[in-house]
């Protein structure tokens, strides 16, 4: 599981409080109707509750930065003894309603939002957790600033912004995996193994291309053959005749490297949710590169490949920059896929609330 390392600073109040000024409803109103149209080009009617719920997020954010500016000007002035809170979990909570509470304009933001026809709860419950802890020590360390900031002693929280901090366990195909909690990303959603091929498949046949971002660190990924492969080694009886002949006398190594000379296709692996997910705790498939998946194709013995396009240039090999992933590569070392919202079956989109 990739964990990005970013610092991620908290800041507690500054040692003379900011005296809170009145909540100004008209004002929040007109901020929240502007940041509509201005992030997304709708009205409130049109706009969908994440979006309304960033653009809420904003207008409160407008009314936090006059009081972060307060205290960086009072810690310029006093020039205070500063603390460095160091953890490698801060588990903050949903920000929305927090921030809400501290402002002493929970109230009045929620009349402010009925009065636009919006609920403050529904708005709130469009807000991940940030995924930046695992347990207690992460509550534990959240606590000490929410104590710092009340006591108001200048201090920061120095932490790790993890990217994918926790793990959903799921049940996929009669077995439990792990999956990334993307808390960063509300519109990624996690989808068994065929149905994310499913996706792929219907956009490709209904005119649509696919960005397909994955793992090119395999011995079986040539672009300079242009094709990709998850070969079948450790078995053989899928084998032709002749070839299984010969292979039964080789080791797996040496299976491994009259395979990637490439000078045919051979048996593949396949790939099921249990053999993927031993690739991501193994830390085999990692995340590498991203790419875009234009087409299918077939070899004569039916295996099924992704026409592909990437960006490593048009004369590095010859096939002008294109590249033939298999089923079985593309199953085993895709990492997501991007698709245009209409290219999603009805069924698949029905299921995911789109």
């Amino acid at each position: 599981m990739e964990r990005r390392t970013q610092v991620k600073k908290s800041v507690a109040a500054s040692e003379k409080p900011v005296k809170a000024k009145e909540f100004d409803k008209e004002l929040f109103k007109r901020s929240v109707e502007y940041n509509v149209r201005t992030l997304y080009r709708k009205n409130l009617e049109e706009a969908d509750a994440q979006q309304i719920f960033q653009a809420v997020s904003y207008a409160i954010k407008d009314r936090i930065v006059e009081n972060w500016m307060e205290t960086q000007k009072a810690y310029e002035k006093e020039d205070p003894k500063m603390v460095y809170y160091m953890s490698m979990e801060f588990l903050m909570g949903r920000a929305l309603g927090n921030n809400l509470i501290n402002l002493k304009a929970y109230k009045p933001v929620a009349e402010a939002l009925e009065e636009l026809g919006l609920d403050l709860n529904l708005i709130e419950d469009q807000e991940p957790d940030a995924a930046l802890g695992n347990g207690g020590l992460g509550r534990l360390a959240a606590c000490f600033l929410d104590s710092l900031a009340t006591l108001g002693y200048p201090a920061y929280g120095c932490g790790i912004r993890y990217r994918y901090g926790m793990f959903k366990q799921e049940i996929r195909d009669g077995y439990q995996v792990e999956v990334p909690d993307n808390w960063e990303h509300a519109q990624m959603y996690n989808l068994p193994l065929n149905e994310m091929m499913e996706v792929a498949d219907y956009a490709l046949n209904n005119g649509y291309t696919v960005c397909w971002d994955g793992d090119v660190s395999e011995k079986g990924f040539s672009f300079k053959n242009g094709v990709a492969i998850n070969p079948e080694v450790k078995k053989v009886e899928d084998y032709s005749t002749t070839d299984r002949a010969r292979f039964e006398k080789m080791d797996e190594k040496e299976r491994l490297e009259e395979v990637y000379k490439f000078e045919k296709p051979f048996p593949e692996v396949n790939v099921t949710p249990q053999v993927r997910q031993e690739g991501f705790e193994a830390f085999v498939t990692t995340d590498d590169h991203l790419m875009h998946l234009t087409g299918i194709a077939k070899d004569q013995n039916g295996t099924k490949y992704y026409i592909t396009k990437n960006s490593w240039g048009t004369e590095r090999n010859t096939f002008g920059g294109y590249l033939n992933m298999s089923d079985s590569f593309v199953r085993a070392k895709t990492i997501y896929i991007m698709v245009h919202k209409d290219a999603i079956p009805k069924a698949i989109k029905s299921k995911l609330g789109i």
